[in-house]
């Protein structure tokens, strides 16, 4: 397995080794995430690791829902139609969260497992990404570049 290793390194592409080191780190960061996932399961019990899963999938979802807007919104058609459109689908999802959060309080449980908007983990992705954007440009959109599937950004469920 070294010499393969070896040749790969001393033969292959630039591109090559920049996609199989980005699906190491995907690979290595899945298995961690199935550890975390597994320990929650074991300690909190089948319970805390649903709410753990949950974490996590909202963060990515925040987080490259994030990144998409960000690339979109340099079309000047698209910018547009987000200035308009943006603060009345924040002011729509924080009436949402807010009745949501009151029924649940009046005592209809039911009501309690509809998932709530992260208004606020969308708006600190965004400013995140956007100072991202600023500090060192927009690489992910050049030809033959990928957006890193592992960029190194945490979820609020990475304590450790």
């Amino acid at each position: 397995m070294g010499e393969v290793s070896y040749k790969f390194d001393e033969h292959a592409p630039p591109m090559a080794k920049k996609v199989v080191n980005q699906a190491h780190v995907l690979i290595y960061k899945a298995t961690e995430k199935a550890q975390s996932f597994v320990k929650e399961a074991r300690t909190g019990g089948p319970k805390a690791a649903f709410n753990y899963a949950a974490t996590e999938y909202k963060f990515f979802v925040v987080t490259n829902s994030v990144k998409v807007w960000a690339k979109l919104n340099q079309y000047k058609p698209i910018h547009a139609m987000g200035d308009k459109a943006l603060p009345v689908a924040a002011h729509f999802s924080s009436r949402y969260n807010d009745l949501v959060t009151d029924m649940t309080n009046m005592g209809y449980s039911l009501v309690g497992y509809l998932p709530l908007v992260p208004v606020d983990d969308i708006v600190k992705a965004y400013e995140k990404e956007d100072a991202r954007r600023k500090k060192g440009g927009d690489t992910a959109g050049k030809k033959g570049e990928t957006t890193d599937a592992a960029d190194g950004d945490k979820s609020s469920s990475d304590s450790e």
